[in-house]
């Protein structure tokens, strides 16, 4: 497991995963984001810095790519591979050296045994914040 901080000093996370096609890719990077922040991680999320609309696809990139720099760690939620820019952003995480973790597996070796109750918390957590965003839309 990685240990959240460096000397005093807060890690910070980029996500990356499909947003493009997935009508419901906030909720799983909000859920992403929930479980490394109780890890002690600061965690960039694009699913709430890009906006819905307006901005063209390589304008998005652009943005994703600066979040990405500013961060320690590249983190890739398990439907990476299937988006064109989450592919972008994990060559760009290896050619500037980024530590990168699957999230997935993360999320294993992090969770204590007899996690269940927590997971479902968590899943209520994620529900209540989708409805909640759906409602601003």
């Amino acid at each position: 497991m990685i240990d959240a901080a460096t000397n005093g000093v807060q890690r910070s996370v980029f996500l990356s995963g499909k947003i493009t096609g997935d009508e419901w890719y906030w909720s799983k990077f909000y859920e992403a984001k929930h479980q490394l922040e109780k890890a002690g991680y600061l965690v960039l999320n694009p699913a709430e810095a890009l906006p819905r609309y307006g901005l063209d696809y390589i304008g998005c990139l652009r943005i994703t790519g600066a979040m990405l720099e500013a961060c320690d760690i590249a983190c890739f939620l398990n439907d990476w591979k299937d988006s064109m820019g989450a592919r972008y952003e994990y060559g760009c995480a290896v050619a500037s050296e980024k530590e990168i973790i699957m999230y997935d597996e993360w999320r294993k070796a992090a969770e204590p045994t007899g996690g269940e109750n927590e997971e479902k918390a968590c899943m209520a957590e994620q529900l209540a914040a989708t409805v909640e965003y759906v409602k601003k839309i």
